[in-house]
């Protein structure tokens, strides 16, 4: 016994001595991105977190080396040595024998994913000749037609296809002319071009659309009808700025899918042959190029907004609040009065003095239709001949701003409202508004001109979703939609079925980038949390058993992992499906005090909704006792519906309330300023035409 004792003791020394050397393991050298914790999309999670460098002596932990069985999370056992932790019994926490997974000067490397915006490309233009056209042209008219079209006479440049189009379509026709006689212009002509010179109503830019001989003419036809020449120019030239205005109001001006990953979309753009025969054809081609635009009421309410705010006077921006001391309730001050004008301006502010209603604008919302300078009026309690205190109806409107602003609700005035008060009256000026309402008509463009007699409709910027019945919203609610750097996408789909009790697919972005520094720090995370690991091969393995430091950098995991059913699930208890490629659906969640912030960015790009029961009611037609029941049960239930019903995930900044009241929304992705560089890119190359053909022509 004695000499057992002594074994074992003589053994302990021994490995307490070899434990206190300083740790002598190789460890590789530092990579330039473990160096450069932060470099571009790279960042570090414990970069300047390393407790125990090279050749400091580690701390002695007796129980750690037979087999872990101190503190389950100390710093040795997530170490590498000369041998594994737990060198007698193994590490409790991993199989024996395994490597630690992670070196304590090792940083974890995690990716963040940026937004996958695109470079939106240069519209390319080319002049409308081909001078190698052939054909039969049996009038003078015809022939000179031909000839321009030989010579490029026609000043104007279109797309590729539309060049295509134009002159296959004057040859089947033999070189007919469309909008003249071989010596006037037709009625029809004069139609389509007071049209095309109001495209302005659309939110379009009349010079993308100017017919260039009758810009030099200053609209005079009989100057055009002094030669075959100049009608064959009008010709040709009507007909190619026609077709650029019947694509345009179709399908937009942008193609949605070269601005981001996250626009997934077919916009219903006439095909160049059916428009030209539609506006060869049509008694009346200005009604038919008119019914290409959506029908949707918030397309109609737009137009007429766009008019309204045109049609006004020029707009005064009210003077800046000056900033000074702190306001709390109760005090009195002479800039309230600025305050005042201010936040009437925005529609958070009754007047009372022309008894208009309260107009607060959705969450979080920069201006309404009624945002319309103001006069300084008196509030219900406050004498008309004092507005410098700070009564409690002014302390209401404030903290309804501040909500909305994303500042704290405490109706304190200090450096941040009033910033942010005056910051709001520089930017909701009408000409922002009115390009915010040119951006999202082009976005309606986009859309299917038919949503749907019933149809879904999640508008991302207002964080809500809402049911659409013959026009008008049937029923409404909250959702959560993702974070700038998950964003969810913006297309059109169908819902297919209903899940009750879901199990969570962990998408393979989520399970390189956010799982796998956890796992590498703690091997069971997955097994504690309720997740299910399994192999290829279907077969259910411990999280532990998987080194998971060999697939932080792989572009493919070999493992699924799925969430089970129950209350943690982060899919709540619903689960709304219409299959598409972005893995987007709308389910239940368990945080939901999310649902009580104004900004409710915080999804990985999935619509979470506040009322998922009432959702599963509408889409399935079940009745709330059967959905009790599903739930009840705790068992996965997948539901396909015998009718589908049209969902929109939709990206709005300008939305009408069901009231009919347009609402303006932050542009949370930046999206409405990615539009406009894109349309500033047609633009750009509309106007070089334009300038070159006032360069080419006579002087007028």
């Amino acid at each position: 016994m004695k000499r057992v004792r002594a074994f074992f003791l003589a053994g302990m020394s021994f490995a307490v001595a070899i434990s206190a050397m300083p740790d002598l393991s190789p460890i590789a050298p530092a990579t330039a991105a473990q160096k450069n914790f932060k470099r571009g999309n790279w960042t570090s999670a414990r970069a300047k977190r390393a407790k125990h460098p090279a050749g400091k002596p580690r701390r002695i932990d007796f129980l750690g080396i037979f087999g872990g069985l101190g503190n389950p999370s100390s710093a040795r056992q997530h170490r590498t040595g000369p041998w594994s932790d737990g060198f007698i019994f193994g590490n409790s926490r991993r199989p024996f024998g395994r490597p630690a997974l992670l070196a304590p000067d090792v940083p974890v490397i995690e990716y963040v994913e940026k937004p996958k915006i695109y470079v939106y490309p240069q519209p390319q233009l080319v002049s409308l000749k081909d001078a190698r056209l052939k054909g039969d042209a049996e009038w003078a008219i015809n022939n000179a037609i031909l000839e321009t079209l030989r010579s490029g006479a026609a000043r104007v440049q279109v797309s590729t296809m539309n060049r295509r189009a134009i002159l296959n379509f004057y040859k089947a026709r033999k070189f007919a002319p469309v909008w003249v006689s071989g010596t006037d212009v037709l009625p029809r002509a004069q139609l389509v071009l007071a049209l095309l010179s109001k495209a302005h109503e659309h939110g379009l830019t009349d010079e993308h659309y100017r017919v260039p001989i009758a810009w030099e003419n200053a609209g005079n036809a009989a100057a055009i009808t002094t030669s075959v020449e100049n009608l064959a120019r009008l010709d040709v030239e009507l007909t190619a700025m026609a077709l650029r205005f019947a694509r345009h109001l179709s399908g937009g001006v942008v193609n949605p899918n070269q601005l981001s990953s996250y626009h997934d979309l077919r916009p219903p753009k006439v095909s160049p042959a059916r428009a030209l025969k539609k506006l060869a054809e049509a008694e009346d081609p200005a009604a038919w190029l008119e019914s290409l635009a959506p029908k949707h009421v918030a397309y109609g309410l737009m137009k007429k907004e766009l008019a309204r705010l045109r049609g006004g006077a020029r707009e005064k921006l009210l003077p800046p609040i000056p900033v000074g001391k702190v306001i709390r309730p109760g005090m009195r001050d002479e800039r309230l009065a600025l305050v005042r004008r201010h936040l009437r301006k925005l529609g958070l502010l009754e007047d009372v003095s022309e008894k208009r209603a309260e107009s607060v604008t959705a969450e979080p919302a920069a201006a309404t239709e009624e945002m319309t300078d103001g006069r300084a009026t008196a509030t219900a309690d406050v004498p008309a001949r004092d507005t410098t205190i700070y009564d409690s109806r002014l302390v209401a409107a404030v903290k309804r701003f501040q909500k909305l602003a994303g500042l704290k609700p405490d109706g304190i005035i200090g450096k941040g409202t009033i910033g942010a008060l005056n910051r709001r009256n520089s930017y909701n000026t009408r000409q922002s508004r009115i390009r915010k309402l040119a951006l999202n008509m082009e976005r309606l463009r986009w859309m299917p001109r038919n949503f749907g007699k019933v149809h879904f409709l999640v508008n991302i910027p207002a964080f809500e979703v809402y049911l659409y019945e013959n026009g008008r919203v049937r029923w409404k609610s909250r959702v959560i939609t993702g974070k700038p750097k998950n964003q969810t996408a913006f297309f059109s789909d169908r819902i297919e079925y209903v899940v009750f009790n879901p199990y969570w697919g962990v998408p393979q972005s989520i399970i390189r980038k956010e799982f796998i520094p956890k796992l590498m720090r703690d091997p069971h995370w997955l097994d504690r949390e309720g997740y299910e690991v399994r192999d290829r091969k279907g077969r259910r393995i411990s999280s532990a058993a998987v080194d998971w430091a060999a697939y932080r950098n792989a572009k493919v995991i070999p493992f699924d992992i799925r969430q089970l059913p129950g209350d943690k699930n982060a899919l709540g208890r619903i689960k709304v499906l219409f299959p598409n490629k972005h893995s987007i659906y709308m389910h239940d969640t368990p945080a939901k005090s999310l649902f009580r912030r104004s900004v409710r960015a915080f999804s990985h790009g999935c619509v979470r909704v506040q009322k998922p029961r009432e959702l599963a009611e509408l889409v399935s037609g079940l009745d709330p006792f059967e959905i009790e029941q599903y739930l009840k049960a705790g068992e996965n239930k997948q539901i396909k519906l015998k009718r589908t019903t049209p969902v929109h995930i939709a990206y709005f900044t300008v939305w009408p309330d069901n009231k009919g009241r347009l609402r303006y929304y932050n542009d949370i992705y930046g999206r409405d300023k990615l539009l406009e560089t894109a349309l500033k890119k047609h633009d750009a190359a509309y106007r070089r035409i334009i300038l070159q053909a006032q360069a080419e022509s006579p002087a007028r």
